[in-house]
This record gives C-alpha cells, sequence and structure tokens, in this order.
C-alpha cells in the first residue's frame, strides 16, 4: 500500500485535488481581509497577489471597484502604486480566472520624528513632561520613555500615551541635571529624542487660589487681599512660598508692589473714589532661580466709598431716583465698564427687586407709595463675567414723595405694619428737608465777604510795592542826569 501512494501516478491525483480545491476555499471568504500592510506616503508601495503565475492575467480592486490610483502590475501579478496619497488607502484584493487569491488592508504614512518636549515642575516632588508631534505620522504609535538624573540608573516616566505625557514623582532634586529620553515607534520605523532638565530653574508654582479682595467699611483709601496656596505645592513639606501683590488704578500704567510670605495683605494707600485692579503670584522662596508662577486673574474692586445718593422726586409719589459716583472706567484692551446692580424693597419687606445698568443713576418707578424703602448698590467688572461683585453699598433708608407731608413736621420713618429689620443697617428716624431753608447761607456770606477784603488787601500791598519801586527807579535815574551834566560843565571849564 506504501507503495501504492507514492508512485508518480497517485502522487499526480493529489496535487491536481489539492490545487483545485484551493481557490474555492479563498472563493467563500471574499471579503475578509488577511492583513494590514503599511506604506510611505508619497513613495511606491508594492502589494503582493500571492499564489498567482507568471503569465497568468490577474485583477485588482480598491475596496471592490476595479478603478485603481496610479500604478502599474507586473508580470507576476504584483501591484506597484506610484507616489502615493491618502486617497490611496483601503482594501485591496487580487484575483484571476479561478477566484480571490489575496486581500489586503494598506495604511499609509511616515515614520516618526523628532518630538518637541516641555517639562513643567509645579513642587518638588512631581515633574511633568508632555512632548508633541513634529511629523505628523498617520498611523499608530507607541511611546516610551525613561528618565535619570545625573550619574544614577534610568527609571520609567508613568506615561499617558493617549495624552501624550508622563510623570515623574519624588525626583532627587539636589542633582543639578536630569535627562528624559522619549522613544516613539510606529510599523515604518522609530525615533528617539531626549532633553536635559535643570528642575530647580524649572520650579514653577501654579497660581495662587481663592484670591479675594475686599473693601474695608470707613476705610476709603484700603483693600484687604487674601488667597491661598495653590492645591498642587506641598505645604506640609515646609516649602515655604513668596507672594508678589501688584495693584493699580483703573487706567494707570504704573503698578504699585508688595511681597509677603503671608497669606494676605493689607494695600493701605489706594487711590480714594477708583476701581483698582489687583493681582497676585508666587515663587519657591528658598530657590531665587525658581521661576514666578503666573499671575490670577485680575480683580476689579473699588474701596469703601460713601457714593450713593438716594432722593425722592417732587410730585411723583412711586418714584424715587438714585445716583452715585461713576468710576474711571478700566483702560484695558476691552475698555471694560463696571456693570451695576441696584435692589430695593419697601422697609420690612423680603422680597427685593433688582435694576442692572452701567449708567450711574437709575431711576425706581415702582416704589410702594408713603412706605420706606432700603435700597443699596454694588459693581462689577462687565466685560469680565468671572470677576467679583462688589460688597454692597450702606443700605439707604428713604420715603418717596407724598402730597401730605408736613415740611414743619419731622417724619416718623418707624414702620408701623412690618416687623421684619433683618436687613436694617441705618437709624429708623429720618428728617425732612424743608424746602425754603438753605443750611450754611450765613456762613457761606461771611466767607465771600472775607475772601474779599482779603483780595482788595493783596492788590492793594501789590500797587503799593510797584508804586514804590517805580519811585525809586526815577529817582535814580534823576540823580544819575544831574551827575552826567556836573561832568560836563567841569570839563567845560578853562584851566
Amino acid at each position: 500500500m506504501p507503495s501504492l501512494l507514492s508512485s508518480p501516478a497517485c502522487l499526480t491525483v493529489i496535487w491536481f485535488l489539492s490545487w483545485s480545491l484551493c481557490p474555492s476555499h479563498a472563493q467563500i471568504g471574499t471579503d475578509e481581509v488577511s492583513g494590514v500592510q503599511y506604506g510611505r506616503l508619497e513613495s511606491n508601495v508594492t502589494l503582493e497577489c500571492g499564489r498567482s503565475e507568471i503569465g497568468i492575467p490577474v485583477e485588482w480592486r480598491h475596496n471592490h471597484s476595479s478603478v485603481l490610483p496610479w500604478h502599474k502590475v507586473t508580470s507576476d501579478g504584483r501591484l506597484v502604486l506610484l507616489h502615493v496619497n491618502q486617497s490611496a488607502q483601503g482594501n485591496y484584493s487580487c484575483y484571476d480566472n479561478s477566484g480571490l487569491l489575496r486581500s489586503v488592508r494598506l495604511r499609509l504614512g511616515h515614520p516618526p520624528g523628532l518630538l518637541s518636549i516641555s517639562c513643567r515642575v509645579p513642587n518638588h516632588t512631581h515633574v511633568h513632561f508632555s512632548w508633541r508631534e513634529s511629523v505628523k505620522t498617520f498611523l499608530p504609535a507607541e511611546f516610551n520613555a525613561t528618565f535619570r538624573g545625573k550619574g544614577q540608573e534610568g527609571r520609567p516616566c508613568i506615561m499617558d500615551i493617549t495624552n501624550r505625557h508622563c510623570d515623574v514623582h519624588n525626583p532627587a532634586f539636589w542633582l543639578t541635571i536630569h535627562m528624559l529620553s522619549v522613544t516613539e515607534t510606529n510599523a515604518l520605523g522609530s525615533q528617539s529624542t531626549s532633553i536635559h532638565v535643570k528642575l530647580h530653574e524649572l520650579l514653577k508654582p501654579d497660581p495662587p487660589e481663592s484670591v479675594f479682595v475686599k473693601e474695608i467699611e470707613g476705610f476709603p483709601m484700603r483693600l484687604m487681599v487674601t488667597w491661598q496656596y495653590p492645591s498642587t505645592w506641598q505645604r506640609e513639606n515646609a516649602f515655604i512660598l513668596l507672594f508678589h501683590i501688584r495693584y493699580k488704578p483703573c487706567g494707570s500704567k504704573v503698578w504699585s508692589e508688595i511681597f509677603t510670605e503671608e497669606d494676605e495683605v493689607l494695600l493701605s494707600d489706594v487711590l480714594v473714589g477708583h476701581f483698582h485692579q489687583v493681582q497676585v503670584r508666587a515663587r519657591d522662596e528658598v530657590n531665587s532661580e525658581s521661576q514666578w508662577s503666573e499671575w490670577t486673574k485680575q480683580h476689579l474692586v473699588g474701596p469703601w466709598k460713601e457714593s450713593v445718593s438716594v432722593k425722592e422726586m417732587e410730585g411723583f409719589p412711586m418714584k424715587l431716583k438714585v445716583t452715585w459716583h461713576y468710576p474711571p472706567a478700566c483702560q484695558q484692551e476691552n475698555a471694560s465698564v463696571p456693570l451695576f446692580h441696584i435692589r430695593y424693597k419697601p422697609f420690612g419687606s423680603k422680597v427685593w427687586s433688582e435694576i442692572f445698568t452701567e449708567e450711574d443713576e437709575v431711576v425706581i418707578s415702582d416704589a410702594l407709595a408713603d412706605h420706606l424703602h432700603q435700597v443699596q448698590v454694588r459693581a462689577r467688572d462687565n466685560m469680565n463675567s468671572e470677576s467679583q461683585w462688589s460688597e454692597w453699598t450702606k443700605q439707604h433708608l428713604v420715603r418717596p414723595w407724598t402730597a401730605h407731608t408736613n415740611p414743619d413736621t419731622p417724619e416718623d420713618t418707624e414702620p408701623l405694619d412690618y416687623d421684619d429689620d433683618l436687613f436694617i443697617t441705618e437709624p429708623k428716624t429720618s428728617t425732612m428737608k424743608t424746602p425754603n431753608t438753605v443750611p450754611g447761607d450765613e456762613g457761606n456770606l461771611g466767607l465771600v465777604i472775607l475772601l474779599v477784603l482779603f483780595s482788595v488787601f493783596i492788590l492793594t500791598t501789590v500797587l503799593s510795592l510797584i508804586f514804590i519801586v517805580w519811585m525809586r527807579q526815577r529817582r535814580h535815574e534823576h540823580a544819575t542826569k544831574q551827575e552826567l551834566a556836573s561832568m560836563v560843565k567841569m570839563k567845560s571849564i578853562p584851566i
């Protein structure tokens, strides 16, 4: 039996049967892709047809279409794509008269290039590296990063491939120089990029957090600034930060500065009645070669000022006029102006009505007739929606105009129908102005008389001095003329 199987006739039959069964097996998987082939963009890419024989014509299809990119087919059935671009990507299938011979997916791109690596050191125990590709490869890649100090063995940098960055914890900060090496690998090759860094020079804290600037009631030249250490700074390890505070009136080009190790500072020389821009940044207090953090966002705050006036409007029992000093607009890039927020309510009520405006006055037209009203105003940078509102001004208690008010009798401002005094911060009584009385007229008249008398005295004194100087000049000229006349006479007398 073995001799029969090894005979030439039997071997020929077995070979013929195996050859004839192969096409039918390949035909079953017409839409299947046997593998992925990678090629470089802007170059020639060759695809193998498989078991095609020389001289037997084959047909190539691209994504089931007979329309192919710029190409040529060799005598052995290989497909050569010329100067390929992104449109040449896809599934390629090779057929002969018996069916499918091979199917392959083509992906095109570039080999890796050098990386652009940046380093950030937010504290003494954490180093953050990130990078971006100088060459867009269009292909999936793997990254491997190694970090080591001078004279030390390398240690892995904890990788985040999706976001293209890695982190090192607890580096040897006392070493002068460290090195990071990042290797990018894809199907077309690999490329390593190395950088040397000095951690003590790159140390740059994050900006201070929870910065708050507020006025100090009763002190029109002061502002209180408070903040917190950045959450990324290891304060418990006795690493102290030095804080730099700068501030200036809106529109000014000159900054005032304060340096401190505390987490608050009192500004005692602010410009009265002007909004101020305030910013804070931080740096390692011990390491003078470290970098300052970025500045915090600008805070626009005005010092305390009793500037709001609320008045009745004669003849209008449901109106009140609210005015205030308009702070100078900040001369910044956006030339922003403050947005004012006015709130008011009848005395004793719990519901506030509100008005928003950029002007420096507003008319309340829905006041409750014959009732005291509480009125307050605050401001905020209109362009910066993340800026803070100022503190509310003191509450003003004002009653709208009433036709039955007796100007000679002090008005009783104690509300009879309300028992809620939650927001009352001022006395509950006020006195109406007498319409025909102008306080201080007598004092003003006396001051005017004194000023006139003083002006007359000064004018008389100046004129007297001018007259005296003029008389002296005349006498001097007269004496000079007499001397000249005497000299002429002396010369004319014969000797």
